[in-house]
Protein backbone atom coordinates (compact mmCIF):
# COMPACT_ATOMS: atom_id res chain seq x y z
CA UNK A 1 0.00 0.00 0.00
CA UNK A 2 1.92 2.94 -0.80
CA UNK A 3 2.09 6.31 0.29
CA UNK A 4 2.61 9.69 -1.56
CA UNK A 5 5.66 11.62 0.23
CA UNK A 6 6.08 15.66 0.22
CA UNK A 7 9.43 16.71 1.13
CA UNK A 8 10.11 19.70 2.73
CA UNK A 9 13.14 21.32 3.77
CA UNK A 10 13.97 24.05 5.50
CA UNK A 11 17.42 25.93 7.31
CA UNK A 12 17.22 26.79 10.82
CA UNK A 13 20.05 28.79 11.92
CA UNK A 14 22.78 26.67 10.01
CA UNK A 15 20.77 23.30 10.87
CA UNK A 16 19.24 22.00 7.62
CA UNK A 17 15.67 19.87 8.39
CA UNK A 18 13.77 17.99 6.06
CA UNK A 19 10.59 16.83 6.91
CA UNK A 20 8.49 14.26 5.14
CA UNK A 21 4.89 13.62 5.01
CA UNK A 22 3.69 10.57 4.08
CA UNK A 23 -0.20 10.51 2.87
CA UNK A 24 -2.72 8.89 0.96
CA UNK A 25 -3.17 9.22 -3.08
CA UNK A 26 -5.02 7.39 -5.83
CA UNK A 27 -2.57 4.70 -5.18
CA UNK A 28 -3.02 4.06 -1.54
CA UNK A 29 -7.02 4.21 -2.51
CA UNK A 30 -6.70 1.48 -5.28
CA UNK A 31 -4.47 -0.76 -3.04
CA UNK A 32 -6.85 -0.62 -0.45
CA UNK A 33 -9.65 -1.11 -2.46
CA UNK A 34 -7.86 -4.39 -4.02
CA UNK A 35 -7.38 -5.73 -0.20
CA UNK A 36 -10.92 -5.09 0.73
CA UNK A 37 -11.87 -6.97 -2.17
CA UNK A 38 -9.25 -9.56 -1.33
CA UNK A 39 -10.73 -9.41 2.21
CA UNK A 40 -14.36 -9.80 0.96
CA UNK A 41 -13.30 -13.34 -1.18
CA UNK A 42 -11.69 -14.99 1.98
CA UNK A 43 -8.19 -14.14 2.13
CA UNK A 44 -7.17 -12.90 5.80
CA UNK A 45 -4.38 -10.65 6.75
CA UNK A 46 -1.46 -12.10 8.80
CA UNK A 47 0.82 -9.16 8.90
CA UNK A 48 1.50 -5.93 7.93
CA UNK A 49 5.21 -4.20 7.67
CA UNK A 50 6.39 -0.81 6.89
CA UNK A 51 8.28 0.22 3.65
CA UNK A 52 10.80 2.49 4.66
CA UNK A 53 13.20 5.07 2.32
CA UNK A 54 15.25 7.58 3.28
CA UNK A 55 16.89 10.57 1.20
CA UNK A 56 20.45 11.60 0.97
CA UNK A 57 20.43 15.65 0.87
CA UNK A 58 23.64 17.54 0.26
CA UNK A 59 23.90 20.92 1.51
CA UNK A 60 25.73 24.00 0.54
CA UNK A 61 28.56 23.34 3.16
CA UNK A 62 29.03 20.01 1.82
CA UNK A 63 27.34 18.10 4.85
CA UNK A 64 24.79 15.05 4.13
CA UNK A 65 21.63 15.08 5.84
CA UNK A 66 19.70 12.21 6.19
CA UNK A 67 15.87 11.67 6.31
CA UNK A 68 13.91 8.12 6.65
CA UNK A 69 9.76 7.96 6.35
CA UNK A 70 7.19 5.64 5.85
CA UNK A 71 6.99 5.16 2.00
CA UNK A 72 4.02 2.64 2.34
CA UNK A 73 2.90 -0.28 4.02
CA UNK A 74 3.43 -4.01 2.98
CA UNK A 75 0.23 -6.44 3.60
CA UNK A 76 0.83 -10.28 3.87
CA UNK A 77 -2.29 -12.11 3.30
CA UNK A 78 -2.86 -16.03 2.90
CA UNK A 79 -6.55 -17.83 1.50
Amino acid sequence: MPYKTAAKTSNVGGMVIVEHSPCDDENTEQADKEIAALLANGWQIVSTCPVNESSNILNRDGDDVYASYTRGIEVFLVK
